[in-house]
């Protein structure tokens, strides 16, 4: 399985709390809801202080895509501040998170998976020479933060712009830059 999501294809989904809009990049099973996921992909754009929703039984981990800082408390953590620069950050749906941004709204990637049937890691990565991908039995999803990539595999070659995510599953293919390094996200969902 080779599928490409598009940027310009988010889908709009307003948050649990009701304080403001995410955009669903891809879900499993397809259609599903934050009742019966076992994992999504999306991004959001936060534009003021607040706490997050809670998600009983769900392991989030966030990135941020675009903005200044973004600061996270709650008491199993603590403080965290993530930047554009930061290391994803992983935490349970479960805890207390409240968010506060500095310097206007950013834009932030989230992973969720169902904890006990579904895991996942993410980490970024500059991409600067080709990169195989071997097949796999879990998901791989590959997100192009800056730059361009161009993935060949069996199904044929395709162009990675700007927030386009690549899904792969039990297909192997090679990532590419094209025209320079390609900042990515990479996600690993095991048990998908």
């Amino acid at each position: 399985m080779l599928r490409i999501v598009r940027a310009a294809d988010w889908r709009p989904a307003p948050w649990k709390n009701g304080g403001g809009v995410t955009h669903e990049i891809a879900v499993e099973p397809a259609g599903a809801s934050m009742d019966d996921l076992a994992w999504r992909l999306s991004a959001a754009r936060v534009e003021r202080a607040g706490p997050f929703s809670r998600f009983a039984g769900i392991d989030r981990t966030l990135c941020v895509l675009e903005g200044e800082r973004l600061r996270l408390e709650g008491p199993a953590f603590g403080a965290v501040t993530l930047t554009l620069a930061s290391a994803p950050f992983s935490f349970t749906g479960d805890a207390l998170v409240v968010a506060t941004i500095v310097g206007g709204s950013i834009l932030d990637f989230n992973v969720m998976s169902r904890r006990g049937a579904v895991g996942h890691q993410v980490e970024k990565r500059v991409l600067a020479e080709p990169l195989a991908l071997p097949a796999r039995r879990d998901t791989c999803a590959i997100v192009c933060t800056t730059g361009r990539a161009e993935v060949g595999s069996a199904d044929g070659r395709h162009a990675l712009g700007h927030y386009d995510t690549l899904l792969l599953g039990d297909e192997a293919a090679t990532l590419s830059p094209m025209g320079g390094p390609v900042g990515l996200i990479l996600v690993w969902i095991a048990g998908a």
